[in-house]
C-alpha cells in the first residue's frame, strides 16, 4: 500500500479554511464633497479652474468584485443624465478601478466599511479634470 504524502494531507486539511476574497457591499448611495481642478482660462489661478460640487455614486448591482452604478454632481442639469459607472475591486477588496460613461477613469480606496476615498481623472473637448474626496454611504448614520 502506498503512503499518503505528508503534504498532500496538509493541503487536504487547510483547504475548508482558505476563503475567497470577501469584498465590501457596494450596492447603496455614496455621497461627499470633492474639490475639482480643472484646465482653463483663469490666469490668477495658474490656468485653472477650482470649484467645489458634492458628488454622488450609486451603486445599484455588485456580483462580488464587479460593480455597476452611476456619478451624479450637484451641478450636473437636472436634464442631463447620470454618468454610468463601471468597476472592478481587487483582490484585497480595498480598492478598486473604474470608468465612466464620459471615459473618466478613477480609482478608490476603502476607508472602512461605510467610507470610501474616490478619485477620478478625465480629458473632455481639451478639458483636464482632476479630483478627490471621501464619499460616505448615505443612511449609516455616519
Amino acid at each position: 500500500m502506498k503512503k499518503f504524502p505528508l503534504f498532500l494531507y496538509v493541503a487536504l486539511l487547510a483547504s475548508p479554511f482558505v476563503s475567497a476574497t470577501e469584498y465590501p457591499d457596494m450596492v447603496g448611495a455614496w455621497q461627499g464633497n470633492v474639490r475639482i481642478v480643472s484646465s482653463g482660462d483663469d490666469v490668477a489661478q495658474g490656468g485653472a479652474v477650482i470649484s467645489n460640487v458634492e458628488l454622488t455614486v450609486t451603486i445599484e448591482y455588485q456580483d462580488g468584485e464587479s460593480f455597476l452604478g452611476s456619478s451624479r454632481a450637484s451641478t450636473t442639469p437636472k436634464a442631463q443624465p447620470s454618468l454610468t459607472v463601471w468597476g472592478a475591486m481587487r483582490s484585497t477588496g480595498d480598492e478598486a478601478i473604474f470608468v465612466n460613461s464620459d471615459g473618466s477613469r478613477g480609482q478608490l480606496w476603502m476607508k472602512g466599511k461605510d467610507s470610501f476615498e474616490y478619485c477620478l481623472t478625465n480629458l473632455l473637448d481639451s478639458v483636464f479634470t482632476a479630483y478627490c474626496g471621501i464619499l460616505t454611504k448615505k443612511g449609516t448614520g455616519t
